[in-house]
């Protein structure tokens, strides 16, 4: 019985199998063969030889086999269908399996840059990519290991909560395939600790179609303590 081939990773396979009896009165033999089959579908592997059954004889065996392309896009929909037939004669039944790509997310960070001024605010811009099989979008954050003036500069098209023009977070969506965007923004040193430390900034990306997978991109920058910062 063909298996449930829907929301089928791409570079990923599936297959059916059938149960046959020969219900006649002599020995008797089938095979498969291909009917149709959808572009975004390939490697596709049928029984090379015919299926043989004694009188009264049932097998169970793997009637069909394919694999989903690398390049197919998330909810690309298709019929594969192929036939059991006798040998040499008729068609006896021909069988469908509905096919649906499924959505892989992936989000890959490609460089990222960092530089702090006179007056100890650091600029950033960190480059990434969508890798995934979607138009996607995003929901970005940024963190801190210390409480400082911080935030995104955000692009055009963002979606914003508030008035703020240093937000710590925003969502931008229809972002292609394999598009690169770049995320700028900034953060003050902290200013006001007694001791050297490292200020960790963490922006942190969400896909909007799979919010619980985390992309993290970390800088980290050096500060002076205020008594260090006073004796320079």
């Amino acid at each position: 019985v063909p298996g449930d081939c829907t929301y089928i990773q791409p570079n990923s396979s599936c297959s059916a199998s059938l149960s046959v009896q020969n219900i006649g009165n002599y020995e008797d033999s089938v095979v498969i063969e291909l009917d149709t089959a959808p572009q975004f579908v390939s490697n596709i592997v049928v029984p090379e030889s015919a299926i043989q059954l004694n009188q009264n004889e049932a097998t169970i065996f793997n009637a069909i086999e394919f694999k989903i392309n690398e390049s197919a896009t998330a909810y690309q929909q298709g019929t594969i269908s192929f036939n059991l037939r006798l040998n040499g004669g008729q068609v006896l039944q021909t069988y469908s399996i509905d096919v649906v790509v499924g959505p892989n997310v992936a989000w890959t960070f490609l460089e990222g840059q960092s530089e702090v001024d006179s007056q100890d605010v650091v600029s950033f811009a960190v480059q990434l990519r969508n890798d995934g099989n979607l138009e996607d979008g995003l929901i970005v954050q940024l963190q801190s290991s210390h409480s400082t003036e911080m935030g995104f500069i955000p692009p055009n098209g963002a979606i914003i909560e508030g008035d703020s023009e240093r937000p710590r977070t925003f969502e931008l969506g229809n972002l292609p395939r394999e598009a690169n965007f770049t995320l700028r923004g900034t953060a003050e040193l902290p200013s006001d600790q007694t001791a050297n430390g490292t200020l960790v900034l963490d922006i942190v990306v969400r896909s909007i179609f799979d919010p619980e997978t985390e992309f993290v991109f970390t800088i980290e920058e050096e500060f002076l303590g205020k008594q260090w910062k006073q004796d320079q």
